[in-house]
């Protein structure tokens, strides 16, 4: 697991963002995925943790990871992420 820096966040619609990921040279080989795959992001949010995993929605070769999150009535963390 590694910590990373968030570059942008993109409103796509007005429940939905996509955060993109720096991905440090060092890490570059690390993070090679292919399409369609998925990457647990993890945060603690009010001294609560959450894990959840998300596709990634960078093109394949990107150097930097993208993940999109929709909001949602019931999700405390896609509420977070659409803040």
């Amino acid at each position: 697991m590694h910590e990373l820096t968030i570059t942008s966040i993109l409103r796509e619609t007005p429940h939905a963002v996509s955060i993109v990921f720096d991905i440090p040279d060092t890490l570059q080989a690390a993070y090679r995925f292919i399409a369609g795959q998925y990457v647990f992001v993890e945060k603690e949010v009010n001294g609560k943790k959450y894990k959840r995993a998300y596709s990634i929605t960078a093109p394949v070769f990107s150097r930097y990871i993208q993940i999109t999150g929709k909001q949602t009535d019931t999700g405390d963390f896609s509420k977070y992420l659409n803040l």
